[in-house]
């Protein structure tokens, strides 16, 4: 597990760019916290590779167990929209009970990345993940 703090050293600071998607990320976390659910969040994409000018965040919030009726019935749900969060806080957005899917799915090399990097196609890399 990552801090924010760390996030912010290492990926939330080397230009404008990357200072405004993180303090859209503490926008966003500030909303998701709000609905007392999810236990953690993934950041990956651009954002976290050396990239000088990531255009978004991509993201998985963990969602435990029974949180997912709950979340539905949430007042709040719409505002976790994909669309509306990438429009608002420039974030992709994923969904993931218990790590049952999307986390897994952003841990996979890609093909060409997998071959560039001389480690078979079912390696996994590591994921930054960041407890809320």
């Amino acid at each position: 597990m990552a801090t924010l703090a760390e996030v912010e050293e290492t990926f939330g600071r080397a230009n404008d760019t990357r200072a405004a998607l993180y303090a859209n990320l503490l926008d966003f976390l500030e909303l998701v916290r709000s609905f007392q659910l999810f236990t953690s969040i993934i950041i990956d994409g651009s954002f976290v590779t050396d990239k000088p000018a990531p255009s978004d965040i991509d993201a998985v919030l963990i969602l435990p167990g029974r949180g997912l009726a709950r979340l539905f019935g949430h007042e709040h749900y719409g505002k976790l929209d994909n669309p509306e969060v990438k429009d608002q806080y420039a974030i992709d957005l994923f969904i993931d009970p218990d790590k049952a899917g999307m986390a897994e799915f952003f841990q996979k090399l890609k093909t060409e990345d997998a071959l560039e990097r001389g480690v078979g196609p079912r390696h996994l890399r590591g994921v930054l993940e960041v407890a809320l």
